[in-house]
């Protein structure tokens, strides 16, 4: 998941989103400015503590253009629609409960395998709403789409962000160099200068 893909969903999240002309939500972007109509639920813990997300891998009998259009349909039932402009060809809804959080619901290819994410504000009720959210979806599954016991396959960007991660960690935990080490890097230091 790229930062662009991230800051739209935080940005709906905060609901900060355009009604389009064909019944479906899109986030605002910087360039368009509406009057806001006040702190939309959840927002506190998405610009505090930030975005909570779970993944689960589906299985689909269909191509992939089948499987977007059965999800499509069947997140109809549980929000309002919603078009991501990072990820025009993603099925996506915005669910709003009563009491819980407010979650995005998103059906996606990776690796040409369908992905189903929830996203919310991180939160102790934000774990409630995602697993009611996903379980909502999962309950209405049409016929040719299953879950899959694999784990969903994991983006090329979140591979990178852990091993800079790692990366940076293994540098931070490097004992300063003691004794002989110390003396023939600062030898080394003088030379050059």
């Amino acid at each position: 998941m790229t930062k662009d893909e991230r800051r739209e969903l935080r940005v709906i999240l905060l609901g900060q989103t355009l009604l389009l002309d064909d019944g479906r939500l899109s986030s605002q972007t910087r360039d368009e400015f509406l009057l806001p109509n006040g702190v939309g639920d959840g927002a506190g813990a998405v610009r505090i503590l930030g975005l909570a997300h779970r993944e689960i891998q589906l299985e689909s009998d269909f191509d992939e253009e089948q499987t977007l259009a059965l999800a499509r349909r069947k997140m109809l039932d549980l929000g309002r629609a919603l078009y991501l402009r990072t990820q025009p060809e993603a099925a996506a809804c915005l669910i709003r409960h009563v009491v819980l959080r407010p979650v995005v619901l998103t059906v996606r290819y990776v690796d040409g395998v369908p992905v189903l994410t929830a996203w919310t504000g991180r939160s102790l009720s934000g774990i409630f709403a995602l697993r009611r959210a996903l379980n909502a979806f999962i309950r209405e599954l049409p016929e040719g789409l299953r879950l899959s016991m694999a784990e969903p396959p994991v983006d090329a960007t979140t591979v990178e962000k852990k091993k800079r991660k790692k990366k940076q960690k293994q540098t931070k935990d490097e004992p300063a160099p003691t004794g002989e080490a110390a003396v023939t890097e600062g030898s080394k230091e003088e030379e050059q200068a």
